[in-house]
């Protein structure tokens, strides 16, 4: 059997996570099990990162639409309850509402100092990302 671990199925997984997607979606888009998708993480390492990389980049760009709505001084107005709900439910273990705090009931300065620990925590983990060496995708049978 041909395996499944080709380079478009990857991109395609990584682009459903970036857009939000779940995993169980992810992968009925590019017809995997979930089984599939966990014992890829667990075995390649490479997978993993580019998963978390692209999750992270979900969670980047709604915390961002959220942080500019706050502090932007424009006329524009932005659909910050978009990304309000998009992380709370794309990005539940995070920022869901078994959490301990409704970020909709937070003000101003307290949105903006979680925004602020989120960033550098984000930087942080994005410099040691980039100090590791990218390896690049392998074909293999799939097990």
């Amino acid at each position: 059997m041909k395996s499944k671990y080709t380079r478009k199925t990857i991109r395609n997984l990584e682009n459903a996570r970036e857009i939000g997607h779940t995993i169980n979606t992810a992968c009925k888009l590019c017809g995997i099990s979930r089984e599939t998708y966990y014992s890829w993480i667990e075995k390649r390492k490479d997978f993993k990162e580019r998963m978390d990389m692209a999750y992270g980049r979900f969670v980047d760009f709604h915390l961002n639409n959220i942080h500019e709505s706050v502090t932007e001084e424009s006329k524009e107005v932005r659909n910050w309850l978009g990304s309000k709900w998009l992380l709370e439910v794309g990005a539940r273990l995070d920022f869901g509402p078994d959490k301990t705090f409704d970020i909709s009931k937070l003000t101003n300065e307290q949105l903006l100092e979680l925004i602020k620990k989120l960033e550098e925590e984000s930087k942080e983990k994005g410099k040691e990302q980039c100090l590791e060496k990218e390896s690049p995708i392998q074909e293999e049978p799939q097990e």
